[in-house]
């Protein structure tokens, strides 16, 4: 496992100029998947993202109207050393999600059985 670089920021940028293309892409609550999760950055990011940025949680008339939108979020890697920093991000970062520690998606196979996913590559 290694800290954070250029290529964590990288894909965070990514993922954020490319916001509106998987609002599209994505299901009515999606989910994140990162395997290989290191620290958890990445995974902590795209949670919050997804779930700040969602039209139902855009507030039309004030704070306490909002209505609360799902994302389900996991993150997987087979070092526990990355569990453990997985999960300290999710954590330090009020980020609600899993962290297994398994080989690519095994760890959540049965959670991901039968919900619509798409590939999204970046």
């Amino acid at each position: 496992m290694y800290e954070p670089a250029e290529d964590t920021f990288l894909l965070m940028e990514g993922l954020e100029r490319d916001l509106n293309c998987l609002r599209v892409l994505l299901p009515q609550i999606p989910t994140v998947l990162e395997i290989g999760s290191g620290s958890g950055l990445v995974s902590s990011y795209t949670h919050r993202l997804l779930a700040a940025t969602h039209p139902l949680n855009i507030n039309i008339a004030n704070a306490d109207s909002s209505i609360p939108f799902q994302v389900s979020t996991y993150a997987v890697d087979l070092n526990p050393y990355a569990v453990e920093a997985s999960r300290a991000t999710l954590q330090r970062n009020a980020t609600p999600g899993e962290v297994r520690q398994s080989d690519l998606a095994a760890a959540v196979a049965d959670e991901l059985h039968g919900r619509q996913t798409r590939n999204i590559i970046t």
